[in-house]
């Protein structure tokens, strides 16, 4: 029997399209430390066409924000949004050339600045930037493609009747300087075009065989809390981003012969996302389509067709998650689901968007299958359950996931151990399962001062790849532990308590400890695996 990767069995968020760069920063905020060979000079970016300050045509027949979905209008027993927060609106004119690999952008947003603080400056981070040539963080980066232009050229910047412009401040850190005060409360609306550049790599951000994966591509600004911006330049180790809550209305035009998958529900040739994280997209006329639902949620897979059986499985498995998990965890708030099956990587791995995974599963793993189906079978459930974990943990209740990753990944990889064992899983035993996985770490020494899950991805990202395997691994256990001292019943309600509780907003390792506190008698818990943190070590 060939051995699977290990990474892909169990970093099965942590997409395998992606490789992992060196890079290290002891920083959350603005005030960033970049090791030398990432940083960039102070740059503005420069338009390569005529500017164009033309605003998208507006809808008059359908207002987004007044848009409701079919399962919130039915009366579906859903997740809702009971923040009282105001909500930051994008919407995009999106052309798609298949031809250069480029897409073409006209986007609206208006910012809230719900903050109490005055703004004169905002802060972004371009993420496509960093896979332009001479912005990889380590000279050993593959990720990176042969162009010397920025994968994302910004062609123009209004604010009213003004013009602006990005300035870099590291990596794929820019900022907005504002021609007036952004006051407390107050709205602005920003007109960008720009265009960007998908690399021809094996990526959640790039194309392959005529598979284009369109992760992280919308210019948006860093989240503002406690009076600083917390945007940190990328990194490819993990999913280093952090997003809010919006509103997306995204129009898509691509060949006709190319079939799309995307975030949203999509009515008259636009898609509609309410109450999302981000908005992704994967396009290829290469795909057939396989259709099914659960609870008026429509579940799409596209597959080339080679991939037909493991369609089918993901599909399977897609609808059995929905069922256990919108018992365990509260109602999925949105109408559709699509699933994205390619060849963009080396073993079987998986990457979440909302309403959105990207599944990617290696020719070699495919040849792979026909000699151990239902091994291979059992992996592609995992990561598909693992992935739809995601869209509670990490869509729904949200994360710094640069800074603390520990908060959705374990929790998504507790998902999987639940889902395996509620869906009746012949012989299935969670505790042996999980003492199985936890066997790989009885020769790494943890670290002293601070535990794993208290780390931030540039500390991962130091040849600390099997370290950073334990947010997935020992969080699974730490859940697991918490589940056996509760009990079953008394856990589950406890969580499903917690997601309701952080709904649509951005949990904290401080929000989950003062959750969690009074659920039982964690302290010892507490100690063993979140160590290093103020209040953990305090108690």
């Amino acid at each position: 029997m060939k051995k699977r990767n290990l990474v892909f069995l169990i970093a099965m968020s942590m997409l395998a399209l992606t490789s992992c760069d060196k890079f290290s920063s002891d920083v959350t905020t603005t005030t960033m430390v970049v090791p030398e060979e990432s940083i960039v000079e102070e740059t503005t970016l420069k338009s390569e066409v005529e500017t164009t300050t033309e605003k998208l045509e507006q809808d008059d027949e359908l207002n987004f924000m007044d848009w409701k979905g079919k399962r919130e209008k039915s009366g579906k027993d859903i997740l809702k949004n009971e923040t009282g927060r105001r909500k930051n609106y994008y919407e995009l004119n999106v052309d798609f050339d298949d031809k250069s690999s480029t897409l073409d952008i006209d986007q609206k947003l208006i910012y809230v600045n719900d903050s109490e603080d005055d703004l004169n400056e905002m802060y972004f981070n371009i993420i496509p930037n960093a896979y332009s040539k001479g912005y990889a963080y380590n000279k050993k980066d593959k990720s990176s493609s042969d162009s010397d232009k920025d994968m994302t050229c910004v062609q123009s910047i209004k604010i009213g009747d003004k013009d602006c412009k990005l300035t870099r401040v590291k990596g794929t850190v820019y900022s907005l300087t504002l021609p007036e005060t952004l006051k407390s409360n107050d709205t602005l609306e920003i007109l960008m075009d720009y265009k960007v550049t998908i690399p021809k790599l094996q990526n959640r951000f790039g194309y392959y065989n005529g598979e284009y994966n369109v992760g992280n591509f919308i210019i948006s600004p860093a989240i503002y809390e406690n009076g600083e911006w917390a945007c940190n330049p990328y990194v490819e180790v993990g999913d280093a981003f952090y997003t809010e809550i919006a509103d997306y209305k995204v129009k898509i035009n691509a060949p006709e012969e190319f079939k799309v998958a995307a975030t949203g529900t999509l009515e008259n040739g636009t898609y509609y996302a309410k109450d999302v994280r981000d908005f992704a997209f994967f396009t290829s006329k290469k795909c057939e389509v396989m259709s099914d639902s659960y609870d008026d949620i429509d579940i799409n897979v596209y597959y080339p067709k080679k991939y037909k059986v493991n369609a089918k499985e993901a599909l399977k498995c897609a609808k059995k998650s929905f069922e256990i998990y919108n018992e365990l965890y509260g109602g999925y708030p949105y109408d559709d689901f699509d699933i994205t099956m390619t060849a963009q990587s080396q073993g079987v791995g998986g990457m979440e968007y909302p309403g959105l995974i990207m599944i990617s599963i290696s020719e070699d793993d495919l040849k792979f299958a026909k000699t151990d189906r239902k091994y291979f079978n059992e992996q592609v459930h995992d990561v598909v359950c693992h992935e739809i974990a995601h869209q509670w943990f990490y869509g729904i209740v949200g994360d710094d996931e640069i800074n603390e990753p520990w908060l959705d990944e374990s929790y998504a990889n507790f998902s999987e151990k639940l889902y395996n064992y509620k869906s009746g899983k012949k012989d299935y035993d969670m505790g042996n399962i999980i003492d199985a996985y936890m066997t790989l770490f009885k020769d790494v020494e943890p670290p002293k001062d601070k535990s794993e899950f208290m780390s931030n991805l540039y500390e991962f990202n130091k040849d600390k790849d099997l370290l950073y395997m334990a947010i997935y691994i020992k969080g699974g256990k730490f859940h697991y532990e918490m589940y056996k001292q509760l009990g079953e019943e008394e856990y589950l309600k406890c969580l499903k308590e917690y997601v309701k509780t952080f709904a649509f907003d951005e949990v904290t390792t401080e929000k989950f400890l003062n959750f969690w506190k009074d659920k039982g008698d964690f302290k010892k818990l507490f100690k063993e695996y979140l160590y290093g943190n103020e209040i953990v070590d305090a108690m």
